[in-house]
């Protein structure tokens, strides 16, 4: 019988629920922004930093306004 060693879960939305239209409202106060940003859009770009199409890097150029 072979020991575990480790356990990975994806959590984000899989074990537990996470609104990223939340977190983006608050960091629009913190932010002072006015609106907040394009839902559909959002989502889109971080399905693609999800699956590796693109980088952290390239995914905070692309939402942060």
């Amino acid at each position: 019988m072979k020991n575990i060693q480790a356990a990975i879960f994806d959590i984000g939305n899989v074990l537990l629920f996470f609104d990223y239209m939340k977190a983006a409202g608050r960091l629009m106060e913190r932010n002072r922004l006015e609106t907040l940003p394009d839902r559909a859009r959002i989502t889109a770009i971080n399905y693609r930093l999800e699956i590796g199409e693109i980088s952290t890097a390239e995914f905070l150029s692309l939402v942060r306004p």
